[in-house]
């Protein structure tokens, strides 16, 4: 998938937004899975990587964490507050949760 250049000129100014080129305007691969619960997206540009974890349902679901692991990959977002800071470590996924771990060259 890709998402093109539209929009390049729209970077957010607010201080309540962090922005990263790796998400707005990297290449997407989304993970074929057996779970149709569980999306998991890489994002990809230069040396930026994006791992995007999301559980949509009301249920917990597993996931093997370590399968997308790179080195420097650090969590910068989640909606749930006490989650893993290391994707390694990642074994489920809380109902509705999503997390969003980025590394970068």
């Amino acid at each position: 998938m890709f998402i093109g250049n539209k929009g390049r000129s729209q970077r957010s100014e607010s201080s309540h937004s962090t922005w990263h080129d790796v998400i707005a305007y990297g290449n997407s691969k989304l993970e074929a899975l057996d779970d149709p619960q569980l999306y998991i997206i890489i994002r990809t540009l230069g040396d930026e990587r994006a791992v995007m974890l999301a559980n949509l349902s009301s249920e917990t679901t597993a996931v093997d964490g370590g399968a997308y692991a790179s080195p420097g990959l650090k969590l910068v977002s989640s909606n749930y507050h006490g989650c893993a800071e290391q994707m390694e470590a990642i074994k489920t996924l809380r109902p509705w949760e999503a997390l969003i771990f980025l590394s970068s060259a």
